[in-house]
């Protein structure tokens, strides 16, 4: 045996006598203090995916708000999925083709057709 096998012996012996950590308490913890929620004032927007895999919000935010560079930005959206909080009429408006025609290019395609319109 060289020293390496007593390492390893030596390290397996103090794994099994180690103490295991405490169980998790079967209740949930209470904070003590609440979570502050950063802006009631704001719509919470959320993203849901339906059966063909194409975003839709349930609420919705204007063109100039979703914009990169947008002087008044939309609150706690996903900046990589901008495009999804745009109205049907909106998107099509901006983007020239429907949610499911957007949807069916390729990312690379959907990811210039942004860049095109600030939405990227």
């Amino acid at each position: 045996m060289d020293i390496f096998d007593y390492e390893y012996i030596n390290s397996c012996i103090l794994f099994e006598h180690a103490e295991k950590p405490e169980e998790a308490p079967e209740e949930p913890i209470e904070p003590s203090e609440p979570i502050p929620d950063d802006n009631d004032s704001e719509p919470k927007v959320a993203i849901e995916e339906d059966e063909n895999g194409i975003l839709s919000s349930q609420s919705t935010f204007s063109y100039e708000q979703v914009r990169v560079k947008s002087e008044n930005p939309a609150p706690d959206i996903d900046l990589k999925r901008r495009e999804a909080y745009l109205s049907v009429e909106e998107f099509e408006s901006v983007l020239g083709m429907t949610r499911e025609e957007f949807y069916k290019l390729p990312k690379w395609k959907q990811d210039l057709t942004k860049k095109k319109v600030d939405l990227f």
